[in-house]
């Protein structure tokens, strides 16, 4: 299972978007974090649609300038069992499974306060 957890400083231009596809066309992930995203919950998720195709997850909308933080999974290979979350921060709790067994997931995402 690969995690990746990237503080990208705003993501409002396309090289930013762009480098994320290139990464994980690298280094396929299963579950990519995003803290400092600077945009609009929505307008992440339709770009993780779009370019990333991770097709579930979670995005918090920044404050103006700062903050904004995601979480997202492909989920043909993850179950949500419960998500929380407030204006800094994301719990999410997946099911993945891997063979013949369930591996539990527990994953908190905070941008500073």
């Amino acid at each position: 299972m690969r995690i990746v957890s990237w503080n990208c400083r705003g993501l409002g231009t396309q090289p930013k978007i762009e480098a994320i596809k290139d990464l994980m066309k690298i280094e396929p992930t299963d579950i990519l974090l995003l803290q400092e995203t600077k945009i609009e919950g929505q307008a992440l998720m339709e770009i993780d649609k779009s370019k990333w195709k991770k097709n579930a997850g979670k995005a918090i909308s920044s404050r103006g300038s700062s903050g904004g933080v995601a979480t997202l999974w492909t989920d043909n290979h993850f179950h949500l069992i419960s998500q929380h979350e407030t204006q800094h921060w994301i719990y999410t709790e997946l099911k993945h499974i891997d063979l013949m067994f369930w591996v539990d997931l527990k994953l908190k995402i905070a941008a500073k306060v």
